[in-house]
């Protein structure tokens, strides 16, 4: 989902852009906003090539954070407030966190999946005692 007319000008950048992220130069921004263009927002292969660039130093995280960081602010400037990069907007801890999250669970060993399936196996036979203790318990009550 991109937005439209996805340039910037010199002066929405200086009046808009430009303080959003003070890590962020100008050239370094344009080079982004191209590559987003010419990709299609496909930020694993932007980053990739915005590695060509050997004077800028970014993670995937803080290209995408970059970009719809714009993005919204450029929306939100035209009067597109119903956009979905408006309403929705990109959230840079919650995506560090969540791949983070992924790569533990994808270092996770075989038998490390093994204890798992049999502690939860160990709960639902716990679980069926406790059910069958009240159902006994009810009929006793009786």
């Amino acid at each position: 989902m991109c937005i439209r007319d996805r340039k910037y000008s010199a002066e929405e950048y200086e009046e808009f852009l430009k303080d959003l992220d003070p890590t962020w130069c100008k050239e370094e921004t344009d080079v982004l906003w191209g590559l987003c263009e010419l990709y299609d927002l496909r930020f694993i292969v932007i980053a990739d090539r915005f590695a060509n660039y050997p004077e800028y130093k970014r993670s995937i995280e803080e290209l995408k954070d970059r970009y719809f960081s714009i993005a919204k602010k450029l929306l939100e400037q035209r009067g597109e407030n119903t956009h979905l990069f408006v309403k929705k907007p990109f959230n840079f801890e919650y995506e560090v966190k969540r791949k983070s999250n992924l790569e533990k669970l994808l270092l996770q060993t075989a038998d490390h999946h093994a204890g798992e399936k049999q502690f939860l196996e160990q709960v639902k036979v716990l679980e069926q005692k406790i059910k069958k203790e009240e159902k006994e318990m009810k009929n006793l009550k009786k």
